[in-house]
């Protein structure tokens, strides 16, 4: 039942087109390619517009590392799909392979669906959601995710606003290299307050004696 489940759902059968479009790349040469009806047609019926010959052989190459459990072409293939870049937009079967790879613990992944829900991008504007998501990949050492989680708290937008822990994440992604966040923490330093300031330093110390 759990094979029969895989082989009906949207997404085998959406993998399996692109398996389709790369045989009929297989058969043809690229400067045939272009002028195969055949293949334009596979290309047309697939992503409901024409794709150059490279994209197609990325996506199968995204395609074929997905299934041998490569979570980053995962997560790269569910994107291109979710924005509609070089593909026709189908937010529902990047969706899908975002999340897969957002669920097995891939941080780039994590992060973009923090961005998602925060803008509202094709789901509902959920801070909660977006703050859960930045905090998992931040975890994992994703520089992206500790600012943009450093930046949430600092702002107050769709978390609570906490300074502390704003300056922390904001520190995290400044050692490594982070241009935004070493832009921003000397401003943050600078509002909080004295009793902020201690309560930081104490918070920092417990954290470098935790490590050691």
């Amino acid at each position: 039942q759990r094979v029969t489940r895989l082989l009906q759902s949207s997404t085998f059968r959406f993998l399996g087109g692109i398996l389709l479009i790369a045989v009929v790349i297989a058969s043809c040469d690229q400067s045939r390619t272009k002028k195969n009806p055949h293949f334009q047609q596979a290309l047309d019926t697939q992503f409901g517009k024409a794709l150059t010959a490279e994209t197609a052989s990325q996506m199968q190459q995204y395609y074929d590392q997905s299934l041998s459990g490569d979570l980053t072409a995962t997560y790269r293939l569910g994107r291109m799909l979710y924005e509609g870049k070089e593909v026709t937009q189908n937010t529902k079967e990047g969706w899908e392979l975002l999340q897969k790879a957002a669920n097995g613990h891939h941080p780039r992944a994590q992060m973009y669906l923090g961005y998602v829900y925060l803008r509202g991008e094709g789901v509902p504007k959920d801070g909660t959601l977006a703050e859960d998501w930045f905090h998992k990949s931040a975890l994992q050492g994703d520089a992206d995710a500790q600012f943009a989680l450093g930046h949430l708290y600092w702002q107050g937008e769709a978390a609570e606003q906490d300074n502390l822990e704003a300056y922390i994440w904001l520190s995290k992604a400044a050692s490594q290299g982070h241009i935004r966040a070493n832009g921003q923490l000397p401003l943050l330093e600078e509002s909080l307050s004295v009793e902020e300031k201690r309560i930081l330093q104490e918070r920092l110390q417990d954290e470098t004696e935790s490590e050691e």
